[in-house]
């Protein structure tokens, strides 16, 4: 049951707190980078992209918590619009900022925490699927698959070529030492984060492990080890 007065007036709301605060860093890269000194125009158009698409994604996390929420675009804590604003209008801007972000990403990325093109597609095709634009989202996810199929160093494996004689599977042992493995494993877990227990509750909304189970695998699939509850 949901009551006016969730918490304490000491307490600090995390589920609002994780995506407002970045948006602050956010707007100052959108709102100044253009006219930085520095840099190649499309150079600073990729970065404002990508910032665009964090802001976005932080806004579609906050309105699933919260439903109504501000759409916050200036990088003040004084000062702003901060009305509560219609779902409809929340998801407008959602969708609408990611696609015209997305084409501008840059096509490698600089660092595996960085959003580049792939990882973009893939964030944006996994909103329209939460928002129900199935035939939407499925362009853009077969896009992002794409991508990293056509990459060597990112990628998914077969874990069915892994399987022991005994039916045990010979799971891959990375050197978390080595930065090349400790990158590709970054950009998995962003851009296929359901695949991955370690990843899946958070980016997923807490969606059940019965439904990751019917929706993502079937019963012979290995993977299905990673989900703690089947």
């Amino acid at each position: 049951k949901w009551e006016k007065e969730i918490y304490r007036e000491d307490e600090t709301c995390g589920e609002w707190n994780s995506f407002t605060n970045p948006l602050y860093y956010y707007n100052v890269v959108i709102n100044q980078v253009m006219d930085a000194e520095d840099g190649t125009p499309e150079e600073k158009l990729a970065l404002q992209s990508e910032a665009r698409m964090l802001r976005a994604y932080s806004t579609f996390m906050m309105s699933q918590f919260f439903g109504r929420v501000p759409i916050i675009t200036s990088a003040s804590t004084t000062s702003g619009d901060y009305s509560l604003r219609s779902i409809d209008e929340v998801n407008e801007f959602i969708v609408s900022e990611m696609s015209d972000a997305v084409g501008h990403l840059k096509d490698d990325p600089e660092h595996f925490k960085r959003v580049f093109r792939t990882t973009g597609l893939a964030m944006f095709g996994k909103v329209l699927f939460y928002l129900g634009r199935y035939e939407e989202a499925l362009v853009q996810l077969e896009a992002a698959y794409k991508a990293v199929k056509a990459r060597a160093e990112v990628g998914l494996t077969d874990y069915y070529e892994r399987v022991t004689d005994d039916g045990q599977v010979n799971y891959i042992v990375y050197d978390y030492e080595n930065p090349e493995i400790l990158f590709m494993l970054g950009s998995m877990n962003r851009i296929w984060p359901a695949v991955y227990g370690s990843m899946y509750n958070m980016l997923l909304l807490g969606v059940k492990n019965e439904v990751i189970r019917d929706f993502f695998y079937d019963l012979k699939d290995t993977r299905l080890g990673a989900l703690s509850s089947v």
